[in-house]
């Protein structure tokens, strides 16, 4: 079912107050306590062989692997002339690009202690870009298929996107590079930038 221009309005309107509210309580300080103390029950969890795992599910929405997808998608959409999936694509990941670095550079927040070697990235903590990447590739795959008409089968396509973007959003928090709070403010974002690039461009 496509949602009509009102309900991603409303979609928009709810995931911006979300998004606002959380920003605050970052600035404050006040997840603070709610992140170290979820960040330390999933590191309790850890072995090497789950970190491995972990590892192998975050490397899904690194900025090596979704950069790859992304042309790679824009290519085969444009060998199919397929111009108005191209710049949807475009436009959602140079968008969330855009907003990731800025929104980063505002809140200035310091990442979490290193927990293993050579895993934390060199960037701010706040919000997630492995969060907020995945989530606008990933959709905007599955919102462009859905429109191929595949029937009972786009379900299954949406399910996957799904369960990669939350396995990787999850990955983040057990690795210990990221806090729970930079993972849903990735999330937030994306769902705001999508939603208003669907009020913005549909027709009802």
């Amino acid at each position: 079912m496509i949602a009509s221009r009102n309900q991603r309005f409303a979609v928009l309107i709810i995931t911006s107050g979300c998004f606002a509210v959380l920003l605050v309580l970052v600035w404050k300080g006040e997840t603070n306590t709610f992140d170290i103390t979820l960040r330390n029950w999933a590191l309790s969890f850890n072995t090497p062989t789950i970190v491995a795992v972990w590892e192998g599910i975050s490397f899904m929405g690194s900025v090596v692997v979704l950069s790859s997808l992304t042309f790679l998608s824009m290519g085969l959409f444009a060998m199919r002339r397929d111009w108005s999936a191209v710049r949807q694509i475009a436009f959602a990941m140079g968008g969330a690009v855009g907003l990731d670095t800025l929104i980063k550079w505002v809140v200035h927040r310091p990442r979490p202690e290193e927990v293993y070697a050579h895993t934390m990235p060199a960037s701010y903590s706040f919000p997630s870009g492995h969060a907020l990447y995945s989530f606008m590739f990933y959709l905007t795959i599955a919102a462009i298929v859905s429109r191929q008409n595949l029937g009972n089968g786009i379900r299954g396509f949406w399910g996957s996107a799904i369960v990669i973007i939350v396995s990787i959003g999850a990955s983040r928090i057990f690795l210990g590079v990221h806090y729970s709070s930079d993972v849903v403010g990735g999330y937030l974002i994306a769902a705001i930038w999508l939603n208003l690039v669907s009020v913005l461009t549909t027709v009802d």
